[in-house]
């Protein structure tokens, strides 16, 4: 029997990329706190949406030329294949502690504005849009509509 799994992990060796986390990566991940780090503006209380794209605040909780960050930087995707997924972060970061599940505390990049009703953004708004991390729970808002219902309610 053909071992696909183990052609896609060489195919992908082939190209560079290093399919295996490593015992240093596996080490800094166990000793990661399950809590938001300390210092983010708190944003929980405020209605949000994301209609499309939500980007997680890796860099919270992955330091700066840790065993982490220099994985990441030389596989700097994820590869997809239709056999296997070979995450360029661990999944105990991939799909928790930095992915933006409905409803979990997760460091993300946030922009803040206020927007108008018509809107258009308020001359209230910061001096202009600016970035953020700040722990946010998502709530599912898949459209322009959803995302405007859900705010109808606050």
């Amino acid at each position: 029997m053909i071992n696909l799994e183990a052609i896609a992990d060489r195919l992908t060796r082939d190209a560079g990329f290093d399919p295996q986390f490593g015992d240093e990566v596996n080490r800094e991940v166990a000793a990661m706190s399950k809590q938001l780090p300390l210092g983010l503006l708190d944003l929980r209380k405020l209605p949000w949406a994301s209609i499309g794209v939500a980007i997680a605040d890796v860099d919270a909780l992955v330091h700066k030329n840790s065993a982490i960050d220099r994985r990441a930087a030389r596989n700097t995707t994820t590869v997809y294949t239709g056999i296997a997924i070979f995450p360029m972060l661990p999944k105990a970061l991939s799909t928790g502690l930095t992915s933006l599940n409905e409803d979990a505390g997760r460091a993300a990049i946030v922009t803040e504005m206020v927007v108008a009703k018509d809107g258009s953004i308020t001359a209230q708004a910061p001096k202009a849009p600016t970035l953020a991390s700040s722990p946010l729970s998502p709530r599912a808002a898949s459209s322009a509509t959803s995302a405007a219902s859900m705010w109808a309610t606050k």
